[in-house]
């Protein structure tokens, strides 16, 4: 069975009654009104509807509470309608089929009220098809917090809902606030007064390294939250910027705030120093140069092939001004053997310091000295290291020649002069002249224009024991490392 429910005050006007402005009619099956005893309605199937293949499945009986569900076509009726005007009419109408009585009534509201903006307790529940409100009845509609009535109630008039009333959004009485932690500072800027309207934007900026977050707008009523707090820190996305460390590399990146980027040495080296650390996205070190992270010579005794020739020296990389001392007597003109080529220690040694000053940091200063008979050097002073400088000093290197006596007195003699060095690297391969107690003399309580005691790393190059012996000595006096070579 299929129901219809459609108003039907605008169908059931047959055209004799054309022109006459008539309240909504409501009908009911006449048979199952008397068979309403029985529960299952058996004359039912009797109902038919007019001009339709359709019986009625459901109707409610009481007139009062009526509401025009069913739909006739016109000329369907007889007995002529004598109410007009929206008085409710209690004459009763009959179809030809004689099964069903109509009455035209005031229609009432069949359905809830239409949904209002900003108000609560959806659906309102005021009617439905079961439960209508009667012409003139009313509805209370309420607001959601922060948000004030205007107008209502709703009234049912002729059938339809009327005066809904609306729900605005409230004033913003008090004045807003912005939070603000770890150390931040948030000020309001415009915008920001007591008593401002709905929609109203606030501004606020953060100080103090504050980054702002969420948004200070009036809305139903109250200021919605602003908040100024630290930027997370950044991560390090790619490894230092060059120039990196003599012999090593940085091999890192996304590294995140607070991780360090390790040195990758080359052989023979290893990475000292402090390692570079990643702060809100940059790289920094300590401010001393000499803290810096850096790759240092692995010790060793005996000379391989692949022996890397700037740790003849030692660990030079960690001290800012060097002076390089080299014995050039003539015993430098012996010649050994390394893998399967042979050299003179001069040359050896050469190749050995050439390596050594091309690993100097741009950080570090330095000068080269030699001694024989007597003692020269390159600079009155250590300099500045550069391209420029290493190259210079490279050619004054290239320059040594194997002759002479081993006054090594002379030659850190002539290294004291410069107020500014720290260390001194002092190679020799023999026994200087007029004994170890002469060098001592002059080598004991050295200090610099600073006042530091200058550090002397010594390097007995397949020395004698007697030299062995000494420089050991002089390591100790000073806080330098002894290297023995062979």
């Amino acid at each position: 069975m299929l129901a219809i429910r459609v108003v039907c005050a605008l169908l059931l006007v047959a055209p004799a009654l054309a022109g006459y402005a008539y309240p909504n009619v409501v009908c009911r099956c006449q048979a199952a009104y008397k068979d309403r005893s029985n529960p299952t309605y058996p004359s039912l199937s009797e109902c038919k509807i007019p001009n339709s293949d359709d019986y009625l499945s459901s109707f409610i009986e009481d007139d009062n509470t009526w509401c025009p569900t069913h739909e006739f076509g016109a000329g369907n009726w007889y007995a002529t309608p004598k109410c007009t005007g929206s008085t409710p009419c209690k004459q009763t109408l009959y179809t030809y089929s004689k099964k069903w009585i109509c009455k035209m009534i005031t229609p009432h509201c069949c359905t809830d009220v239409p949904d209002v903006d900003g108000s609560v307790f959806k659906p309102y529940n005021c009617a439905n098809d079961m439960k209508p409100r009667g012409n003139g009845q009313t509805c209370n509609i309420k607001c959601q917090t922060g948000y004030t009535l205007s107008g209502g109630p709703a009234k049912c008039v002729n059938g339809n809902w009327t005066n809904l009333p609306t729900c605005n959004s409230a004033k913003c009485t008090g004045a807003p606030a912005c939070t603000s932690n770890s150390g931040t500072t948030c000020k309001l800027g415009s915008g920001c007064a007591a008593n401002s309207n709905p929609g109203t934007t606030c501004t606020f900026s953060c100080s103090n390294g504050g980054v702002a977050s969420g948004k200070i707008e009036c809305v139903n009523g109250q200021w919605t939250k602003g908040n100024c707090h630290k930027k997370s820190p950044s991560n390090c996305k790619t490894p230092p910027k060059k120039p990196w460390p003599a012999n090593g590399h940085y091999n890192c990146g996304n590294k995140q705030n607070g991780q360090t980027c390790n040195l990758v040495c080359k052989y023979g080296f290893k990475p000292v120093g402090v390692q570079p650390k990643c702060q809100n996205g940059r790289w920094v070190q300590p401010s001393t140069t000499k803290l810096h992270a850096h790759c240092a010579c692995k010790k060793f005794s005996k000379i391989q092939a692949n022996t890397p020739l700037a740790c003849v020296f030692g660990g030079f990389s960690g001290i800012d001004r060097v002076d390089f001392l080299v014995d050039t007597s003539g015993s430098m003109r012996v010649r050994f053997k390394v893998g399967s080529k042979y050299y003179t220690r001069m040359q050896y040694v050469k190749n050995a310091l050439v390596a050594a000053i091309q690993s100097l940091a741009p950080t570090q200063s330095y000068n080269i000295l030699r001694f024989s008979s007597s003692a020269s050097q390159w600079k009155t002073g250590v300099v500045k290291v550069t391209s420029s400088s290493k190259s210079a000093g490279i050619s004054f290197v290239n320059r040594f020649r194997a002759s002479g006596g081993t006054n090594m007195a002379a030659g850190i003699a002539l290294a004291k002069r410069d107020p500014k060095v720290e260390g001194l690297f002092l190679l020799t391969d023999g026994v200087p002249n007029g004994g170890y107690a002469k060098v001592h003399r002059v080598a004991r309580g050295w200090k610099n224009g600073a006042g530091q005691t200058v550090k002397i790393f010594p390097v007995a190059f397949q020395a004698p024991a007697v030299s062995q012996r000494e420089m050991r000595k002089m390591a100790s006096y000073s806080g330098g490392t002894y290297h023995h070579v062979v």
